[in-house]
């Protein structure tokens, strides 16, 4: 999925902390939720069991990425945080 390489490609090289989790939330907004087709898939997938199960495996690497972030920052629970 190349939206979901803009995400990696923003953060790729960053320390752990805030600025990556602005720079995917910056990329996510610009890739994804700027694109209406998009858009429309994430929306339907709440509905439709086969595009979410898809949506939730796209979304899952990023999530885990952000895991160190939220750590970084001093959250309890990043994993929580992140997900």
């Amino acid at each position: 999925m190349a939206k979901v390489g803009a995400l990696h490609e923003a953060t790729r090289d960053r320390e752990p902390g805030f600025d990556p989790l602005w720079a995917a939330a910056t990329a996510y907004h610009d890739t994804v939720l700027a694109d209406r087709a998009v858009r429309a898939i994430l929306l339907a997938a709440r509905s439709e069991p086969a595009l979410a199960e898809e949506a939730q495996r796209a979304s899952h690497d990023p999530a885990e990425v952000a895991v160190a972030d939220f750590a970084a920052l001093g959250h309890q629970h990043p994993a929580a945080c992140a997900a």
